[in-house]
C-alpha cells in the first residue's frame, strides 16, 4: 500500500466533520469531503481558498488532532502530482519513497509557509515537490557514485529483515518504536495508521519516525 494510501485510509473513519468558522461560510461544521469540494471547484475565489488554507494551517500549527491529517488530505491532488513530477525525475524508485519524502516536505512547509501571502497551498505543494526533488537528486548521485565501486567484493547479505532491525536497535541506530514501525508496515502488512495507533503515535508523526529510521538503517548498512 501506498503511503498516500495508508493516509487515505487512515483519515476514512473521522472523515465526518471540520469546525470551518471562515467567511463567506456561517459558522458550522463541514465534512471534510465537503470542504475539498469547495477547494476543488474551479468557481471558488484565490481569496475564498487562502482563506481556508489560512484556517488548515493555523489548526495545524497549534497541533489540534488530526489537522496534520486533513491538511494532508485536503491537499492530495497537489501531493499526488508532486510524487509523479519526483518519480518521473528518478524513475527507479518506488511510489512509497517519493510520496514519503514529497510528504515530509508538505508537513514541513506547514510549519514554515507565510499565511499573510496568497496561494497558500500551491506554496506548501510547491515545498513537497522541492523536498521530494532534492532527495531524488541525491539518489541519483549517490547510484553514480555506486557505479564507480563496482569492482568490490560484493557486500555479504545482511540476513533476515528482523534480526538487522534488532542489531540496529541494538547498536543504538534506531529506537525499538520505529524498528516496530519499519517491520509491521514494511514486511508484515499492517498500515501506518494501524501500527502508528499501537504505539500511541499519530500517523503523521510516525510516517516521520518511520522515514528517519529507514534512512539510518540504510546510512548503517552501507557504510
Amino acid at each position: 500500500m501506498s503511503v498516500i494510501a495508508e493516509i487515505e485510509t487512515a483519515i476514512a473513519p473521522i472523515e465526518d466533520t471540520v469546525n470551518v468558522l471562515i467567511a463567506p461560510y456561517q459558522p458550522t461544521s463541514m465534512r471534510i469531503s465537503e470542504l475539498s469540494s469547495i477547494l476543488l471547484d474551479r468557481a471558488t475565489s484565490q481569496e475564498v481558498r487562502d482563506l481556508i488554507w489560512r484556517h488548515i494551517v493555523k489548526w495545524a500549527r497549534d497541533k489540534e488532532p488530526y489537522s496534520t491529517l486533513i491538511a494532508i488530505r485536503l491537499a492530495l491532488p497537489g501531493i499526488r502530482h508532486a510524487a509523479k513530477r519526483v518519480k518521473a525525475i528518478y524513475p527507479h524508485t518506488a511510489d512509497s519513497d517519493a510520496e514519503n519524502e514529497v510528504i515530509a516536505g508538505f508537513l514541513t512547509g506547514l510549519s514554515t509557509v507565510d499565511i499573510d501571502e496568497p496561494r497558500i497551498c500551491s506554496r506548501l505543494c510547491g515545498s513537497a515537490f522541492s523536498a521530494g526533488r532534492t532527495w531524488a537528486r541525491r539518489q541519483i548521485a549517490s547510484a553514480r557514485a555506486a557505479q564507480t565501486h563496482r569492482s568490490q567484493t560484493p557486500r555479504p547479505q545482511y540476513g533476515h529483515v528482523d534480526l538487522v532491525l534488532a542489531r540496529a536497535v541494538a547498536e543504538n541506530i534506531i529506537t525499538f518504536t520505529a524498528a516496530s514501525l519499519i517491520y509491521r508496515t514494511r514486511f508484515d502488512g499492517d498500515t501506518i495508521a494501524k501500527a502508528a495507533a499501537s504505539a500511541g503515535l499519530e500517523t503523521t508523526c510516525a510516517i516521520r519516525i518511520r522515514k528517519s529510521a529507514e534512512r539510518a538503517v540504510k546510512d548503517w548498512l552501507t557504510k
